[in-house]
């Protein structure tokens, strides 16, 4: 885990990376997510994110495949939700 953030209510925002079995290797879970269509990219809060560019190209790979949270246009982003 590298921490990248505290938001005002003192929650880290942080890069996970898992070590790919019988290599040496990491995978980079927060990119993973988006890819797969289970996570959106914030771009509001990745500026501070090393890997930010690549979550935004993620995000633009799962959008064309249109998969999981992009299978659904009537799916909410959860920023969206709470504002709600």
């Amino acid at each position: 885990m590298v921490p990248v953030e505290t938001d005002r209510y003192g929650r880290t925002g942080a890069e996970i990376f898992v070590p790919l079995a019988g290599t040496e290797e990491e995978i980079h879970i927060n990119t993973q997510m988006v890819l797969d269509g289970m996570a959106y990219h914030y771009a509001r809060h990745s500026g501070d994110c090393p890997n930010g560019m690549l979550l935004a190209g993620a995000e633009d790979r799962a959008k064309a495949q249109g998969i999981r949270v992009w299978a659904r246009a009537e799916a909410v982003k959860p920023w969206d939700w709470r504002q709600r």
